[in-house]
């Protein structure tokens, strides 16, 4: 699905990690929330800070981590938009 996220969901998103799984993991700048009972991609994920530009190196990181883990490796970013 290719749809734009409004600028604040990952906020919310990142928000919503620390109520609800407690200490929110971090690696670089990504809000991780993982499910200890689960491997559903869609219960492990990670999201970037508000206007984070991640670089390869830290996406790399992030990866290991979830491995580390036994997790599949799942991303949320916010695709930039240009209104004209």
């Amino acid at each position: 699905m290719n749809t734009a996220m409004p600028s604040h969901v990952p906020a919310l998103i990142a928000e919503h990690i620390r109520a609800t799984r407690g200490p929110e993991h971090r690696v670089g700048p990504f809000a991780v929330g993982l499910d200890g009972h689960s491997d559903d991609p869609m219960r492990n994920f990670a999201v970037p800070d508000s206007g984070a530009c991640p670089t390869a190196a830290e996406v790399d990181a992030l990866v290991v981590f979830f491995r580390q883990h036994h997790k599949i490796p799942r991303l949320a970013r916010r695709r930039s938009v240009q209104r004209r």
